[in-house]
């Protein structure tokens, strides 16, 4: 999959609560389609604008906070990470979210960290006991496999921890595809990783918010007369009438957007299937207060058998992989243009596969692996004997 990402993380110490008041809570539904009629009184079609800058601005700016292994760096940039694992539970888009959080739609997978396996957490131990035997790696899983720091609580996060977890209903049924009713065994909690596909919805309300809303910084908005602010009565008047045509546009916008579900042809993920997830490492301030993935860059469904104890650590198999799906470049902006595919006249680096700003930010392994990609051998569409053609000599 292409790796989508609309948000930024922020500094611990910069991070800040959003604080509405109910009267401000009220006011930013209002001006939601769907809620509380299309017009909105003069009064609150203002305060709904300030309301909905201020969510807008939480959401993609301040909710989620930069982790990093590496103390020197303070934390002012987030971590990449690579983590293996089998998939506990599968969150669609919309999962578990009404009217209007469901402005949230991100696709998540939460992941089982590898060497753990359910019947790790089915013995009859406490959550909290199977999640500090995590913490403390009383499994002894030697560095550098050891996965449990990416759900560890790091010190100094602003909103408390509650980290994630999902809910098994059956110690006699270990199993992903749980028992569909609790048999009375009364289950057990596994901790996981929770790692986000980003959608686009919150970014393209807010970004039509924005652009239609823009105006209200003009110069004209800013004039005073005889020291009143007549421009921005103006300008509030304005955007009162303006309104219905602002709840028309950011209905569009919400209908229009780009759900977080990989696209078709990704393959089928399901619960147990091992997958490595790539992606940049937050601590997600917005809610109970865990550590996660968000947004996921890449995943890469691999044999199951790799996250079993003797191959991933054994084997060092979670470093391999690791390993090589950090070499594998991101996907090109841009496609080929026709005719270009079957070998004659190859694309160069920075012309057609890539922009030279994307070739810019690769790793040199990265662009080994592009360079060889680009090769007419390498090019082939159908099948290198249909359609490829040998190295030139």
């Amino acid at each position: 999959m292409d790796p989508v990402q609309y948000t930024d993380c922020v500094k611990a110490r910069d991070y800040e609560p959003l604080a509405l008041l109910p009267k401000e809570v009220e006011d930013a539904l209002g001006a939601i389609p769907g809620v509380g009629g299309v017009l909105v009184a003069g009064g609150k079609v203002i305060g709904a604008l300030g309301s909905l800058h201020r969510i807008c601005d939480y959401l993609l700016n301040g909710k989620l906070v930069c982790l990093n292994r590496d103390r020197s760096v303070a934390w002012s940039t987030a971590d990449v990470v690579c983590a293996l694992g089998l998939v506990g539970q599968i969150e669609e888009v919309g999962f578990e979210k009404p009217f209007p959080e469901n402005i949230d739609n991100d696709y998540c997978i939460n992941l089982l960290l590898a060497p753990y396996e359910l019947a790790d957490f089915a013995d009859g131990r406490t959550y909290d006991e199977h999640y500090g035997r995590i913490v403390t790696n009383a499994h002894g899983v030697p560095e550098p496999s050891y996965q449990g720091y990416l759900i560890t609580e790091q010190p100094g996060m602003p909103a408390g921890w509650g980290g994630y977890s999902v809910h098994f209903p059956s110690k006699a049924h270990i199993t992903f595809n749980p028992a569909p009713v609790p048999d009375g065994t009364g289950g057990y909690r596994v901790p996981v990783l929770h790692c986000e596909c980003e959608g686009s919805r919150t970014h393209d309300v807010c970004t039509t918010l924005n652009d239609i809303t823009a105006f209200g910084s003009s110069k004209l908005c800013k004039k005073k007369i005889l020291g009143l602010p007549i421009g921005k009565m103006i300008c509030n008047v304005i955007m009162v009438l303006l309104w219905p045509l602002v709840l028309a546009a950011l209905a569009i916008a919400w209908a229009k957007a780009a759900e977080g579900t990989p696209p078709p042809g990704s393959g089928t993920i399901q619960r147990g299937s091992s997958l490595v997830v790539r992606g940049r490492w937050v601590y997600d301030a917005g809610h109970s207060g865990y550590n996660e993935i968000h947004a996921v860059h890449s995943i890469q469904q691999i044999p199951s058998a790799d996250c079993e104890w003797e191959n991933y650590v054994g084997e060092n198999r979670g470093q391999r992989w690791c390993a090589e799906t950090q070499r594998v470049p991101p996907a090109p902006s841009t496609q080929p243009p026709p005719g270009r595919l079957f070998g004659q006249n190859p694309p160069q680096p920075g012309t057609h596969s890539a922009s030279a700003e994307e070739e810019s930010r690769l790793t040199p392994a990265q662009e080994a692996v592009l360079r060889n990609q680009l090769q007419r051998q390498h090019r082939w569409l159908l099948h290198p004997a249909v359609d490829g053609c040998l190295p030139a000599d």
